[in-house]
């Protein structure tokens, strides 16, 4: 079965947008993330999806703090683009900085094609 990696960041400190954007995504109402150490995380798995988020800040304490995206959809490489760019738009839609990169890997793990960036 074809699976894409994909990586990413939305700019933002507030977990309730990214709560919003990440349950209108994955079409799973009410999707909440937990306080975990100080920050704001969430897992999710399903048939298709496999996604942890969590929230980074600056090292520095200043500037906007963001969250970060990793995990893997299984599907094929265009249909996985579209999926990501569709969380892109909604990211858009609350004027967020949006920026993943997603690679298609093969059974043994191997990356066939180019990594891709959706901005």
């Amino acid at each position: 079965m074809p699976h894409t990696d994909f990586s990413g960041d939305i700019t933002t400190r507030d977990h309730e947008i990214i709560e919003e954007i990440l349950s209108a995504w994955l079409s799973v109402p009410g999707l909440r993330m937990k306080s975990q150490r100080s920050r704001f995380e969430v897992s999710y798995e399903d048939a298709t999806v496999e996604l942890y988020c969590h929230e980074a800040r600056p090292a520095t304490g200043t500037g906007y703090g963001f969250f970060l995206l990793d995990g893997g959809l299984a599907l094929p490489r265009a249909e996985a683009a579209d999926r990501l760019a569709a969380l892109g738009r909604l990211c858009g839609d609350r004027r967020l900085r949006f920026e993943i990169s997603h690679v298609e890997v093969d059974a043994e793990g191997n990356e066939p094609g180019d990594e891709q960036t959706i901005r």
